[in-house]
């Protein structure tokens, strides 16, 4: 039986920090930002730290129509 993916009320965010940017599946903006941290964090991680001292409001997240 081929079932699709439950996505928990999530929609995608285009969220930018810097030069970097990533889209994540997320609820709201914080949750945006959560994952946009983690993401960036794999994908740099000698800048874990730099990124995990980001306020909030550092980040430009716009949701994906």
């Amino acid at each position: 039986m081929n079932q699709e993916p439950r996505n928990h009320g999530l929609r995608p965010f285009h969220v930018k920090v810097g030069h970097a940017e990533v889209t994540v599946e997320a609820r709201d903006r914080e949750h945006a930002v959560q994952r946009a941290k983690r993401r960036l964090s794999i994908e740099m991680p000698r800048l874990w730290d730099v990124i995990h001292q980001i306020d909030t409001r550092g980040f430009h997240v716009d949701e994906v129509d």
